[in-house]
């Protein structure tokens, strides 16, 4: 004989959904800040490589700086980043140095809020042909 209203179940159903809609939930979340923390790295990446090739390429111009910052900060804006900080940047006698570190919305509470990224440009130096 089979039963008319389910008299076997007892809330299985129930307990059931009940534990599987937060860890689904919580994936899903996750997923997403992986994404967003994927995006800013990217931005963060580019922003770096612009200001840092802006600076490398002037010699010793005094609004190189300001005109790398500006375009590393138009590149985040651009972009729909967040800058955490001013971008920084380090001169070696070879190399020019960028880092830029953004922040992101946190939708998980323990994933990381900030990324940050650091490029190195080797200088630009021109030497006229008859210098060579």
């Amino acid at each position: 004989m089979l039963p008319t209203r389910g008299g076997n179940d007892r809330g299985e159903t129930s307990t059931q959904s009940v534990l599987i809609v937060p860890v689904v939930l919580s994936i899903l979340f996750m997923a997403v800040h992986f994404a967003v923390l994927a995006h800013a790295s990217h931005v963060a990446q580019l922003a770096a490589q612009r200001g840092a090739q802006v600076a490398a390429t002037r010699d010793d111009a005094p609004d190189a700086l300001s005109d790398a910052l500006r375009i590393s900060q138009q590149t985040v804006s651009e972009l729909g980043g967040h800058l955490a900080q001013t971008p920084r940047f380090v001169y070696t006698s070879q190399l020019t140095g960028m880092t830029v570190t953004l922040t992101v919305q946190g939708i998980v509470p323990f994933l990381p809020t900030h990324v940050e990224r650091t490029v190195w440009v080797s200088h630009e130096r021109f030497v006229l042909e008859q210098d060579r």
